[in-house]
């Protein structure tokens, strides 16, 4: 009878245990501080080095800021529309003003300078998130589950793969969709302009943006001339800035020529008069599918303009050539359609497989590019030696072909949008906060670092002759 006493006792301190700990709590955002930092001071691409030293160009003159970086790099590697290089130049202001001086070279890299980058992406992750937590609360989530989707949002696989890891600048694009987000959702008086500026900014940073802007707005809008509308809204930051650099060859070889404008028209499929690509076909199907639904409340809307972004997002990724940092772009439709979702403890186990995956092909596919390469810059340049190489971070993983891993992560693609389905959404966006999930969101967060760092760590010290 002692037994059975002390044998209850003990299961209810460990049910009591799990539930404490299954909590979103201080310890949490410690872990992902801690992580976060370590990640900081360690990672950069060449990209985001790249894009900060072209900023300080515009200091040479706005409107010919493309001509003066080609006469500066001799190359049309300055790809993006003007918001980009812009941001960066704002941010390099109190530098600029504090008298130091702009990066001699192109390929001139400033350990302080790559920290002060970096600081600028890293604004826009915490206003990511912050917007995220806002827009959780508009959709109809309480207090608490907007919180831990904020958090889950920062610690989603994609989002800090590419925040901190390949530590590029794609974050910025999803601040300006995530605000686009807030306005559609709120839905009040202008809010519909709103959510076309912002979308249009967002543009301009990464074209994706159009396609589930499209979608959302001829979910909401049926009337074809508010349509055009508000599509003009939407496009007129790009115009604008189109409008004052197209005159510039140099512009146009290095933005309009940009190579990365191809990866969405390849044809999949020749049917003998011309090819067809599987992802303009996904994206215009659902873009037409969104013309034909008419949602009876604002959760079934809501509902449905996740998941056909979701869907969107499938099309533009399953089919077409991404590079790793632009997968962030999926992030606020996943983690917010994960949060209205009766299916949310099956989306992060997904998420799991997703970050053990998503690594393996990364650095299968793009070795000495998303690799122990992006420790070279940083801190871990005076301790390893990154003048030869002998592996790379895949010699440090089951040998998985790339076919196999990517076809896993396209089939992760369809599902997240299959089951998203409005028929699985909850009836109450409040309800399910029995549990934060936590040790689930601890899970796909700590797989992923720990699957690119442990690879990557392994094959510089390989590589420096230290075993």
């Amino acid at each position: 009878m002692t037994n059975k006493k002390q044998n209850s006792g003990m299961k209810e301190k460990m049910t009591a245990m799990w539930g404490k700990t299954d909590k979103l709590s201080r310890g949490d955002l410690v872990l992902l501080a801690v992580i976060a930092l370590f990640c900081f001071i360690s990672y950069i691409h060449v990209d985001t080095l790249y894009t900060g030293n072209r900023s300080w160009i515009y200091y040479h003159g706005i409107g010919g800021f493309y001509d003066h970086v080609h006469e500066w790099t001799q190359d049309y590697g300055a790809n993006y529309m003007p918001t980009t290089f812009g941001l960066f130049a704002i941010w390099n202001l109190p530098l600029k003003l504090l008298g130091l001086s702009e990066p001699p070279g192109i390929a001139v890299f400033n350990l302080y300078y790559a920290y002060w980058y970096k600081l600028l992406s890293l604004l826009f992750y915490g206003g990511s998130a912050w917007m995220l937590r806002k827009t959780a609360k508009v959709m109809g989530m309480g207090e608490r589950k907007a919180s831990v989707a904020a958090y889950a949002f920062m610690t989603t696989p994609f989002c800090f793969y590419s925040q901190f890891i390949f530590a590029q600048y794609d974050i910025i694009t999803v601040f300006f969709v995530i605000l686009g987000l807030y306005y559609y959702y709120r839905n009040e008086g202008k809010d519909m302009y709103l959510f076309s500026l912002w979308f249009g900014v967002a543009v301009t940073c990464k074209y994706f943006a159009v396609v589930p802007f499209v979608a959302m707005l001829v979910l909401r809008e049926k009337r074809v001339q508010h349509i055009f509308k508000y599509l003009l809204v939407m496009a007129f930051p790009f115009l604008a800035e189109l409008a004052v650099y197209y005159p510039s060859a140099n512009f146009r070889a290095s933005v309009l020529g940009f190579n990365a404008l191809n990866y969405v028209s390849v044809g999949n499929f020749d049917t003998g008069v011309a090819s067809i690509s599987y992802t303009k076909l996904i994206c215009v199907v659902i873009v037409l599918w969104a013309y034909f639904v008419y949602p009876k409340s604002k959760k079934e809307e809501t509902a449905w303009s996740l998941y056909l972004s979701s869907g969107i997002c499938f099309g533009i990724f399953a089919f077409s050539k991404w590079h790793p940092q632009w997968l962030i772009f999926m992030t606020p439709f996943w983690v917010l359609g994960m949060f209205i979702s009766r299916h949310i403890e099956k989306f992060l186990w997904i998420d799991a497989l997703t970050a053990v995956v998503f690594i393996h092909l990364t650095m299968s596919f793009y070795p000495l590019n998303a690799d122990y390469n992006l420790l070279s810059i940083l801190v871990w340049n005076r301790i390893f030696d990154f003048t030869q190489y002998s592996v790379v971070g895949k010699d440090f993983l089951p040998s998985i072909d790339a076919n196999t891993t990517n076809s896993i992560l396209s089939a992760v693609f369809l599902a997240v949008f299959l089951f998203k389905h409005p028929k699985y959404a909850l009836d109450d966006f409040a309800k399910g906060q029995e549990s934060d999930r936590m040790h689930l969101i601890r899970l796909r967060f700590l797989l992923l670092f720990l699957t690119f760092t442990i690879p990557a760590f392994l094959a510089a010290a390989r590589n420096s002759g230290m075993f």
